[in-house]
């Protein structure tokens, strides 16, 4: 619009290339807020996110280990893999604890649930992707003696 207007109105030009400046700055700042909240969504922010998910259904966390035992690559990795994994089990599990263990190379999530039928849905799938991107392999199978367990490990 503001070309073909530049000949024949040009104060109109001028003001329609304002407004596209004035959108392009918005989005360009809503494109930086996204990138900032990615990166400063770590693994402590997604535990304390997913703890009051969990304790808000009745659920009770447990995390054994430090968040510090993680490169910041393997914190972030982890932190996609909780949100997921306390998703299934807010959906699926019918769980009433679960437990995060944190160790140097490795990140598990257990849940005391319903059990994992190996059924590989989007929610595991999406876990899978995200473990291999982050350099990592994930597994995840019936826990013992029951309930699901997530694990990963660099």
């Amino acid at each position: 619009l503001a070309r073909r207007l530049i000949d024949t109105d040009p104060e109109r030009a001028k003001a329609e290339l304002a407004d596209i400046e004035a959108l392009t700055a918005e989005a360009i700042a809503g494109v930086r807020e996204t990138i900032a909240g990615v990166r400063g969504a770590g693994l402590a922010e997604q535990l304390a996110s997913c703890g009051n998910a969990l304790r808000d259904a009745g659920v009770t966390l447990r995390v054994e280990g430090a968040v510090e035992s993680l490169s910041p690559a393997q914190a972030l990795t982890a932190s996609w893999i909780l949100r997921e994994a306390t998703t299934n089990v807010l959906r699926h599990a019918h769980a009433r604890t679960v437990i995060v263990r944190i160790a140097p190379g490795g990140f598990s999530v257990l849940d005391d649930g319903s059990g994992y039928a190996g059924d590989e849905g989007n929610g595991v799938r999406g876990m899978r992707e995200r473990a291999t991107t982050g350099g990592a392999s994930l597994a995840v199978r019936p826990g013992e003696p029951g309930g699901t367990t997530v694990e990963v490990t660099w």
